[in-house]
């Protein structure tokens, strides 16, 4: 077994300098859409020399057309004033002129045409819900309901899989994605139809607005910059957009994200109007700016719904990837761009700024983009859960909540660093939040391999659904793991006393087990009330399975049981909990002596803690029930519960190298 030479945790939000310049917190980038990126101004004047920049254009015919078969010499670009020639070229164009599909019928299908060679096209599909009120109705003729209707009548027209990839975000008081890259149309119609029905999405928050829809794009340009290729985001909203006038700075930043990301934003107001963002303004006009600055094109005054996803598609079908070489590049700088096409009659849509970013200031958009959007920042290596533990008053629960994820140690002395950060959040209650920085070392010899890190946190929260976001980050590593897991906290119950639990674990052994000083305390009972740092465990701390299965068929399984609402000695008069525990086809393997709940004293809680250990090694491999009931009970449905768990099979014996 290791030799632990640490761990040791930090409560600092992220460590400056040569490690990782972050120069905002963990719990400030989890507010989310609280939060103002601004432009790609890091503050860093740092040449780089050359570097290659590549930009994604089309060039439109005087009808709107796309054109094909332009060469490399054809394109002239401009940065900052200044003529480059372009140095490389990629065309996905067909030999034909492609005609815009759609016109101005709403009935227009725009099946995609069958392709060979070329990459799928990626196209995201993002609903802006900001300022919106009510919610979808069959019968509704709100400008938002007839654009998602007629979306899901575009998308039942197409085959059931095709080349192309769509994923469906919403943008509202956070940005979120409803549906990943999928190949399958009726997903996307799925998908829509929940959304209709989704109140968390119709809510029209007054605590969102003006910076909603720009947060929300930033942070999805980000994220979307780790998807390869050429991609359009065709964004609906019901309105003109924030006013550019009084938001330059954020609308030069979409644009350098957008070249960043190769992704154009093709957006449309649904309100069939075209309403100037700024009163009074000329030309001033939100959408259209995301559109030009990105280039991308815009849809409005019109009640065909589905032209924007109708032209985006179109545009992608025939896109030129030009590569230039910045031979001044500078970090942190915004460039602005121009293209051009030697050719009378054409024009081009291309973005109209880039940046080149520093690696710490790209780790901290991507960080700020992976809270947001963590369902795209999936890596398997992060995952976490809540627990409710006790009730804390009659409507609410003292929660366990916990964090847990692998570290890779060499063995070689060296420190592993991680930092770490946990939000929270539901529609009743406000947002829960933790971060923290953990270094873990072996000593010499103490042998390499893999440990896996909990992190428990307690957080009182009441009955109803929340939305729990895990974000880890390797400092030496450029992109985050992040996960987002739904969870429904229950009522407390009415009836008296009832269970808790049970919950499955492992004694920590080579694991690392970490608690917070309050979670440590309501743990142990015993640990010094003026415990004041996070405490680490030792080889027999309680881990949460947040995999209901162990980890080897030689571990010891940990079953935590709560028995509630003894707060009056007449409750657990009389009364015992039995445990048992059945096999896959409801067998008796084996049970435990029954526990008294009369003559206990664990304070103002009102419960009674149960940790039962049950040797795994002498369980076959299969799958097992472990059921607890209060007896008599006052409620079988809250004074019985029980917890399934795995019992994998023993690895094989390596294959044997000597002689036959």
């Amino acid at each position: 077994m290791a030799t632990w030479c640490g761990p040791t945790v930090s409560r600092r939000r992220w460590l400056r300098g040569s490690v990782i310049a972050l120069g905002a917190s963990l719990a400030a980038m989890a507010a989310g859409a609280g939060t103002t990126p601004g432009p790609l101004k890091t503050g860093l004047v740092e040449k780089v020399g050359v570097r290659l920049m590549v930009v994604d254009v089309v060039a439109l015919d005087e009808q709107g057309h796309t054109v094909p078969g332009l060469a490399r010499e054809d394109f002239e670009i401009e940065v900052d004033g200044k003529s480059h020639e372009a140095d490389t070229l990629d065309a996905t164009c067909g030999a034909e002129q492609a005609d815009l599909p759609g016109g101005t019928a709403t009935t227009a299908s725009v099946e995609p045409p069958p392709r060979g060679a070329p990459p799928p096209r990626r196209v995201v599909i993002a609903i802006s819900f900001v300022g919106v009120r009510g919610a979808c109705r069959s019968e509704s003729d709100m400008d938002p309901c007839v654009a998602l209707d007629r979306l899901k009548r575009e998308f039942r027209k197409r085959s059931r899989l095709n080349e192309d990839e769509y994923l469906v975000v919403s943008i509202g008081r956070t940005v979120r994605v409803e549906q990943p890259f999928t190949h399958n149309p009726a997903d996307v119609v799925r998908t829509i139809d929940r959304m209709e029905d989704d109140l968390t999405l119709w809510d029209g928050s007054a605590s969102y607005g003006g910076d909603a829809l720009l947060n929300g794009l930033d942070a999805l340009l980000d994220s979307l910059g780790r998807v390869p290729g050429s991609k359009v985001l065709v964004l609906y909203n019901n309105g003109p957009g924030p006013c550019p006038a009084t938001n330059e700075a954020r609308y030069d930043g979409i644009a350098a994200r957008a070249a960043a990301s190769r992704t154009a934003i093709y957006p449309m107001d649904v309100s069939g109007y075209l309403l100037n963002s700024c009163p009074g303004a000329v030309e001033a006009h939100g959408l259209t700016r995301l559109a030009e600055m990105t280039g991308g094109r815009v849809t409005a005054k019109t009640w065909n719904h589905t032209l924007a996803l109708a032209r985006a598609e179109h545009d992608l079908d025939c896109r030129y990837s030009v590569g230039f070489y910045d031979r001044d590049a500078v970090l942190g700088r915004d460039r602005a761009l121009t293209v051009k096409v030697r050719r009378p009659g054409l024009r081009v849509l291309h973005p109209s700024a880039y940046v080149f970013r520093s690696e710490d200031a790209e780790r901290k958009d991507l960080l700020r983009a992976a809270h947001q959007l963590p369902d795209l920042f999936q890596g398997g290596l992060v995952r976490t859960h809540v627990f409710p533990l006790r009730p804390s008053g009659r409507k609410r629960w003292d929660c366990l909540v916990v964090v847990d994820f692998p570290v890779d140690l060499s063995g070689s002395g060296d420190a592993a660093i991680r930092d770490f950060g946990v939000t929270v959040r539901g529609r009743a209650a406000g947002v829960f939040r933790f971060d923290r920085r953990v270094t873990l070392r072996a000593r010499e010899g103490a042998g390499a391999g893999e440990r896996r890190v909990s992190f428990m946190d307690r957080a009182t929260l009441g009955p109803g659904e929340y939305e729990i976001d895990a974000v880890l980050v390797d400092p030496d590593g450029r992109v985050p793991s992040a996960v987002r897991e739904t969870v429904r906290v229950p009522e407390v119950p009415i009836s008296r006393p009832f269970l808790v639990g049970p919950y499955l674990g492992n004694p920590a052994g080579r694991d690392v087990v970490i608690q917070s000083p309050s979670a440590a305390r309501a743990a142990d009972g015993a640990l010094a009330s003026d415990l004041r740092g996070d405490y680490i465990g030792g080889s027999t701390s309680f881990e949460p399975l947040l995999v209901q299965r162990l980890q080897n068929a030689q571990s010891e399984v940990a079953v935590l049981t709560l028995a509630c609402g003894l707060e009056r000695r007449r409750r657990a008069e009389g009364r015992v909990v039995r445990r048992a525990l059945l096999d896959e086809d409801g067998a008796d393997v084996g049970s435990l002596s029954p526990v008294p709940l009369a003559g206990f004293d664990e304070g103002e809680s009102g419960c009674r803690t149960l940790l039962d250990r049950i040797p795994a090694r002498g369980l076959r491999p299969g799958r097992y029930l472990f059921e607890a009931a209060i007896e008599p009970a006052p409620d079988p449905d809250t004074a019985r519960s029980s917890v399934r768990f795995t019992v994998p099979s023993p690895p094989d014996p390596p294959a044997s190298t000597g002689p036959p």
